[in-house]
């Protein structure tokens, strides 16, 4: 494909409120559109606005033009811009939740076996031990921590190192896994000892429940980058059970559509639930999601929502 330079000139506020009104937004309040451009960034809002261009070619992929469908106001993107930013904050409670439990159940488990298990091959399966060019999958993820643990601040390593010589025990350890080393771990460890850990979070499938650690990291990512995610085309995505579609996600076999959010809501609420039975969590998303600005050109079945969704 050819490239060309990039020549789009640097627009004022106030230039570039004309432009969006050049092409059928409707902006009753410039003062009031000024001031979210300033405060939000044209380019992060362009991301929101897309859904509201017309279309061009359904594709895929799908082509829009610049022009905007008629009808559709500024404040129409300011809503769903607001909506998805209380996703992602709404989305970090049960991530934290999950993570912190997954890797207290992987160093009760595995610190009972071995204290440096996370640093013995034996409770690593074979396939990671490998070479791949220089080094072995769980080589990596060593060296990976080694350096987490060499540029930590913590305090609480800093007495570690003050008063012990040694290696770290996992249950010290894990205190510094993100959730990324966190995800690495647990699918590099044996199949036993995976079935053990995610039996206690309700999945008989330790692959399935890799998938699911996998998916809820890039989510977290994508929280924590604050990009756009109401209706995000999810890269890694989940494995879902054989069994109990309806129970977790309210869906038959003929409506997978895991490439969307709304599978990894199922996800979190579930596994919050495994963790705490007396959550509220399912009340609060589910409160966030009937609140969803609905348009003629945006609702919750693009963020792969049932269309017969009525709660968790």
């Amino acid at each position: 494909m050819q490239q060309y330079p990039y020549l789009k000139p640097h627009l004022t506020l106030s230039q570039q409120v004309d432009l969006l009104t050049e092409r059928g937004l409707h902006i009753p309040d410039r003062v009031y559109a000024e001031r979210h451009l300033a405060e939000l960034n044209y380019y992060r809002l362009s991301a929101y606005w897309f859904s509201f261009r017309e279309i061009l070619d359904r594709g895929p992929p799908l082509k829009r033009d610049e022009t905007f469908i008629h009808g559709t106001s500024f404040n129409d993107v300011i809503q769903l811009y607001k909506f998805d930013r209380d996703l992602k904050r709404i989305l970090l409670s049960p991530i934290e939740q999950i993570e912190i439990a997954v890797r207290t159940s992987i160093a009760y488990h595995l610190g009972e076996q071995d204290p440096y298990a996370h640093l013995n091959p034996t409770y690593i399966h074979g396939h990671f031990l490998k070479n791949n060019c220089r080094s072995s999958e769980f080589d990596q993820w060593k060296e990976q921590l080694s350096i987490k643990i060499e540029r930590s601040r913590e305090e609480f390593i800093s007495r570690f190192k003050e008063k012990y010589a040694g290696k770290i025990p996992i249950w010290v350890s894990v205190e510094l896994w993100d959730f990324g080393t966190l995800s690495k771990f647990y699918k590099m460890m044996r199949h036993n000892d995976k079935t053990s850990i995610s039996k206690t979070f309700g999945v008989e499938d330790p692959l399935v429940f890799a998938s699911w650690l996998r998916t809820i990291n890039y989510i977290r990512n994508i929280v924590a980058h604050h990009s756009i995610l109401w209706n995000k085309n999810i890269v890694d995505q989940p494995k879902l059970p054989k069994d109990r579609l309806h129970e977790i996600f309210k869906i038959t076999q003929g409506q997978r559509n895991v490439e969307r959010i709304y599978i990894t809501i199922c996800i979190l609420n579930y596994l919050t639930s495994q963790i705490d039975s007396r959550s509220h969590w399912h009340t609060e998303i589910t409160q966030l999601i009937n609140s969803f600005p609905t348009t003629n050109m945006t609702n919750i079945t693009h963020m792969g929502f049932p269309s017969d969704w009525e709660g968790f």
